[in-house]
């Protein structure tokens, strides 16, 4: 049984004195990605408001008149209208798919801060080998978990569970194709994917904070100085936004990598679940009786006198 909390704390003591120039790293690495969405999505929303309400109602009464002519007139501008987003949106598609180039980069980082390590901007790992293979991994994780999605819903968040290891598994063998990443990720999380989602619920009460750090903004700054409508506003709001959750993502990314550890040393050494709860990765000899779990090696080491905890690690 994998002692989530450990894992967290062991995160905090990784990240001192790197929280700076790692929130930098990601806040630059996402920054084209947000600013696409908000850009695209101010210029998008009056269009798609008006081809909702206007050009809809305007449908409407040519369908209730049977007014042949006012109908294909408004069809024929509904159809240029919508492919005027669609271009606009494709836009903030090709900005995912940059951001996408730098995954597997960005992931290297939380690697080496988790060793130990003091980091630095130039420790990015920007090689061209590198972005390749994080295009490559995430184009065909992203396609593998659509497939699923399109049976449901819930089957495609199995599966986004199942691949959570792949960028890790890659890092530790460059070797190895995306696929077979993938693959490897789904038979370590076998039977690990609620034990992974209540490691990421953990961190609910860091998102609940900056939500009402953000409506706090929200009602001060917006309401305040009526700046709703303002596309300059709007782009500041988003960033402040963009910038309060990037210390999170350091967080819960450094911590998926101790969890990744701990996770090959189960695998490893397996131990049954306290309790009597089925183990997947124990052999079957009857014997699933309770067994006190004991910290796993380099993972489980008292908290040190004065190291910061995280106070939400048992949220």
């Amino acid at each position: 049984m994998i002692l989530l909390g450990q894992l967290k704390q062991k995160a905090i003591k990784s990240l001192k004195n790197n929280w700076l120039k790692i929130c930098l790293t990601i806040f630059i690495v996402g920054l084209l990605n947000v600013v696409a969405q908000i850009v695209i999505g101010y210029i998008t929303a009056p269009k798609i408001e008006y081809i909702e309400t206007v050009l809809g109602e305007r449908l409407q009464n040519a369908i209730i008149n049977e007014n042949t002519q006012l109908y294909n007139d408004t069809i024929y501008e509904i159809v240029h209208a919508m492919g005027a987003v669609m271009i606009w949106e494709l836009i903030t598609v090709i900005a995912m798919i940059i951001s996408f180039l730098f995954t597997l980069s960005v992931v290297k980082t939380y690697v080496y801060v988790s060793k130990g390590n003091k980091y630095n901007l130039k420790n990015v790992d920007l090689s061209f080998k590198t972005i390749i293979k994080s295009f490559k991994l995430e184009i065909v994780k992203s396609f593998y978990v659509l497939l699923w999605s399109l049976l449901f819903v819930i089957p495609g968040i199995i599966k986004m569970f199942a691949y959570s290891q792949a960028y890790l598994i890659q890092l530790e063998n460059p070797e190895k194709k995306a696929i077979d990443c993938l693959k490897e990720s789904e038979q370590m999380m076998n039977g690990r994917k609620m034990e992974y989602f209540s490691f990421k619920v953990s961190f609910i009460g860091w998102y609940l904070v900056t939500t009402l750090i953000i409506t706090a903004i929200d009602l001060i700054v917006f309401d305040l100085f009526k700046a709703q409508n303002s596309l300059i506003w709007i782009i500041v709001f988003a960033l402040i936004s963009y910038v309060i959750e990037i210390p999170i993502k350091a967080y819960m990314g450094v911590s998926d990598v101790f969890y990744y550890e701990a996770l090959k040393e189960e695998i490893k050494n397996p131990r049954p679940f306290p309790f009597g709860f089925y183990n997947p990765q124990q052999p079957n000899n009857g014997q699933y009786g309770f067994r006190p779990s004991q910290p796993f090696e380099n993972f489980g080491e008292e908290k040190e006198k004065g190291e910061e905890k995280d106070p939400f690690s048992d949220f």
